[in-house]
């Protein structure tokens, strides 16, 4: 037990890392590049931080149940942040709010950034337990 809580704190940690670094990459495209970033972009890291937390945990916790729970728990996870990358596009496409693409764009990104380095964390729990 005391291992599944070092490696849910441990991908935490990894999942705050993989955060101030989109962050990062955010300021330096605001910074240096010439597109246009819509403001509403600072909140996704944020969204996918939260959201990776929670599967985090439900990851680890099913992984000490069952693998079947877990392969459970890993489509879960994966259905979970695609139909909320989803309805932030569809809100965002909505309210007609300018530079869709790059909006898109930068969903997607967050998304497999923090899917990545969920399912490391995830798997490499898994390993250890």
């Amino acid at each position: 037990m005391q291992n599944a809580k070092a490696s849910r704190l441990s991908g935490s940690t990894h999942l705050i890392i993989a955060a101030v670094v989109i962050y990062t990459v955010g300021l330096a495209i605001r910074i240096f590049g010439q597109i246009e970033v819509p403001e509403f972009l600072w909140f996704l890291p944020l969204i996918y931080l939260v959201l990776s937390i929670i599967t985090l945990k439900l990851l680890t916790g099913a992984a000490q149940r069952s693998p079947h729970r877990f392969i459970m728990s890993v489509n879960l996870s994966v259905l979970l942040k695609l139909i909320t990358s989803a309805s932030i596009c569809a809100v965002y496409f909505a309210l007609k709010l300018p530079e869709k693409i790059t909006f898109t764009i930068a969903v997607m990104f967050n998304y497999i950034v923090f899917t990545i380095v969920l399912m490391k964390s995830a798997l490499k729990s898994v390993s250890n337990g």
